[in-house]
């Protein structure tokens, strides 16, 4: 993981680009079916600006000492983007074939809490996070075992099972996320799945934009082409960057998350603005 102070960029427009390329076909399990725009059903309304919650059942019972932050150390700023998979209460398959609704399994959370910890990110960009109550757990499990994110933003678009959060160990000076994007494919609207995380944060280098995004996955579907739909998420997430620097020329972004794609694909070069 770079130094965040080292690799943004200095001459706009330009974003830098932090993606899951490796993870170029996370699956998605027993998740509803995906909807249209015209059957968008509930979508949750802009999460605030928060500080941590109160402890969640099941955290660890002695704190440790928080470890100081690379910023605290004048170390430089970190940051780290990271598709936790699946932090969330879903239908999950169980020895013997049998199915149950549960959350993460307590092993790989311990698992991912250390990982986490170990690398001492002082903004922490997720994607497939749950219920704003799961950011909070996270959160709560993070500060238990050494690594404070006090403040943070949960969002995301349709789909109400995976959605996007980011946790900061600096003050989150605005939330500029969306929720209810609309493209089209062969005359029908969809509503972009996962949304768009869009908050500011003012470094010792300046106010920069972090924007998350889970575009869709390489799963297959009976009426739309996931390529398709991956590629027309990507370009509203390009749209999204263009009016910030419409705004602002100078403006700083940093561009994350899961693009369920290979770098040189038409949605990862749309949204890095190179087509």
């Amino acid at each position: 993981m770079k130094r965040l102070d080292k690799i943004i960029f200095q001459n706009a427009p330009r974003i830098l680009l932090g993606a899951f390329f490796l993870c170029s076909s996370c699956k998605e399990r027993a998740t509803p079916e995906e909807s249209s725009a015209k059957d968008p059903g509930p979508v949750e309304k802009p999460i605030p600006v928060n500080d941590a919650g109160t402890a969640i059942p099941g955290t660890p019972a002695t704190p440790v000492e928080p470890k100081e932050t690379a910023a605290e150390t004048g170390e430089g700023i970190r940051f780290m983007a990271y598709n936790i998979e699946n932090y969330l209460t879903m239908t999950r398959y169980v020895k013997g074939g049998d199915k149950i609704s549960s959350p993460k399994d307590p092993k790989e959370v311990a698992a991912l809490v250390k990982i986490i910890v170990d690398e001492k990110p002082d903004i922490l960009g997720i994607c497939e996070i749950g219920t704003e109550g799961d950011l909070q757990d996270l959160q709560t499990r993070l500060k238990a075992a050494g690594l404070n994110l006090p403040h943070y933003v949960h969002t995301g678009g349709i789909d109400s099972t995976r959605r996007l959060g980011i946790l900061s160990s600096f003050p989150i000076a605005g939330n500029h996320s969306k929720q209810e994007l609309v493209y089209e494919i062969n005359g029908h609207e969809r509503m972009m799945g996962r949304g768009i995380l869009d908050v500011t944060i003012d470094l010792p280098g300046g106010t920069t934009h972090f924007i998350g995004l889970h575009l869709k996955s390489k799963r297959e579907l009976e009426d739309f082409d996931q390529a398709e739909i991956r590629l027309n998420e990507a370009r509203l997430a390009r749209e999204h960057c263009d009016a910030i620097f419409a705004e602002d020329a100078n403006a700083r972004i940093v561009l994350y998350g899961d693009m369920n794609d290979t770098r040189k694909t038409p949605p990862s070069r749309h949204a890095h603005g190179e087509i």
